[in-house]
């Protein structure tokens, strides 16, 4: 006999907090994020049980993340978390988790709170101080498992974005003097 498990799974991608450097230290600011600054991105991943059948997590295979970084994003390993920390790819500028299922049995007791598997990972980026101002960074993570007795992994993504530099509004002081106009002809354009 075999068994077949339909789920679904969900992730949710988003900035905590945006740190300023100060005297050489990284300060959580609520100021809008900047070149030179350290952003703490926050993936949560759940695997919730369906109200309609149980659905299980295959224990064979591993629950994968993968957090595709933007560009003008420097990841360093220092500013990992050790209970964070992922694989880093620089070439492809990707980081990757991976985490054993929980068992059978175990899933059979987490499922009567509504998720089979739940995980929040945090990755800390430095923006890079070349990033052209007025520019969006968008941080792109992916989550995938195999249902028990599965072949095709269930996926969802999700997406986040940070805004870069001044407000669009600012405008620089221009060099130089001002010079006023003025008209001192007829008001009525007669001689």
């Amino acid at each position: 006999m075999s068994v077949f498990s339909i789920g679904t799974i969900n992730v949710v991608k988003s900035i905590d907090h945006v740190y300023k450097a100060e005297n050489g230290v990284y300060v959580q600011s609520n100021d809008p994020a900047d070149k030179g600054d350290l952003i703490e991105w926050v993936v949560k991943v759940t695997i919730p049980n369906n109200s309609y059948a149980n659905s299980f997590i295959d224990t064979q295979k591993k629950i994968k993340v993968v957090d595709q970084l933007p560009q003008w994003a420097n990841y360093y390993d220092y500013y990992q978390p050790d209970q964070f920390k992922g694989k880093y790819d620089q070439s492809t500028h990707l980081v990757s988790w991976e985490f054993d299922a929980p068992t059978i049995d175990e899933q059979k007791v987490i499922s009567a709170s509504g998720n089979l598997f739940e995980k929040e990972v945090k990755i800390y980026l430095v923006i890079d101080g070349n990033t052209p101002n007025y520019t969006t960074l968008k941080n792109n993570a992916k989550a995938s498992y195999y249902p028990l007795g599965s072949s095709n992994a269930l996926i969802d993504t999700a997406e986040s974005h940070v805004y870069i530099g001044n407000e669009l509004n600012s405008v620089d002081n221009p060099n130089g003097v001002y010079i006023h106009g003025t008209h001192e002809g007829p008001l009525d354009s007669v001689g």
